[in-house]
């Protein structure tokens, strides 16, 4: 008698609990690493790992489990005791646009035409993981031809400070110096705006102060902008900017897979121009 009653009771126990499996990702196709998986009314959760993944044991048939992590909003999902694998699970950020997650990416930079040695170092982050969807981007780079030829660029992005469904406000500020055969040797400065009123399409507008010698030179910038990295991980620019007798054109083209991020990037001013290529690791954190 004792022994069928401890049959039914574990029985009725494995009867109650079921295992729930899942991969919760962001609408770039990125892991969610420590995103919290909770059995709705209950202290019961989980954390999905490195690839985004999740294994939760519920203390209840046909339950709902609960997803969040900051600055996405939370889903519920109700669990059927006959599907326990929830398949991939995308969470969605707040606002009209999507928080990236803090991330840095090291590229290994080839210059093409004069500075073939290179490291590019680019980190992002949201200044609030709430609510906000604006993001900060700094970036450092520099390409040399291990011997008196170099070029270094700084630059920091306040991206989206102004921001609604249908426009978007953005700042960047840079400071470039390039050392080109001993004779060509600018530092300029940057400032410029960028200015959407699409999910994707956007107009690029500011100025820059170049130093050439004892000379400096004033320059309005213009260019467009098309962004599609929140989905395809492919974005692109281009500007010119109008020295007296310097016009400087900038251009990128940059597509991500995944963790793998590349770009090609091609700058001219005056006697100086190169075509980059890199290739880099995205980490997240």
């Amino acid at each position: 008698m004792k022994i069928i009653f401890l049959a039914l009771f574990f029985s009725g126990i494995s009867f109650g609990q079921q295992i729930i499996t899942g991969k919760v990702i962001d609408l770039t196709g990125e892991p969610i690493l420590g995103a919290t998986v909770l059995e709705k009314g209950t202290d019961n959760y989980t954390e999905t790992n490195f690839d985004g993944e999740f294994s939760l044991t519920t203390k209840r048939p046909n339950t709902t489990i609960v997803i969040s992590y900051a600055g996405y909003e939370a889903i519920e999902i109700n669990v059927d005791i006959k599907k326990t694998n929830q398949g991939v699970i995308k969470l969605q950020g707040y606002g009209c646009n999507l928080p990236i997650r803090p991330q840095f990416t090291i590229f290994s930079d080839y210059g093409v035409l004069n500075n073939p040695y290179g490291i590019n170092l680019d980190f992002w982050n949201n200044l609030n993981q709430l609510k906000n969807t604006t993001r900060i981007n700094a970036n450092l780079t520099y390409q040399t031809n291990l011997d008196s030829d170099y070029y270094f660029r700084a630059s920091a992005q306040l991206y989206e400070i102004q921001s609604h469904s249908n426009f978007s406000m953005s700042i960047d500020g840079s400071f470039e110096k390039i050392n080109f055969q001993e004779s060509f040797k600018p530092t300029i400065f940057s400032v410029k705006g960028i200015f959407k009123t699409t999910d994707n399409l956007g107009v690029i507008a500011g100025g820059k102060l170049m130093r050439l010698n004892t000379t400096s030179f004033l320059a309005p910038t213009i260019g467009l902008t098309y962004d599609e990295y929140l989905w395809t991980g492919f974005s692109t620019s281009t500007t010119v900017s109008f020295f007296n007798g310097n016009t400087q054109y900038v251009g990128r083209i940059a597509k991500d897979f995944g963790r793998i991020a590349t770009f090609i990037n091609y700058y001219k001013l005056h006697q100086f121009d190169e075509l980059s290529i890199g290739l880099g690791y995205k980490f997240y954190y």
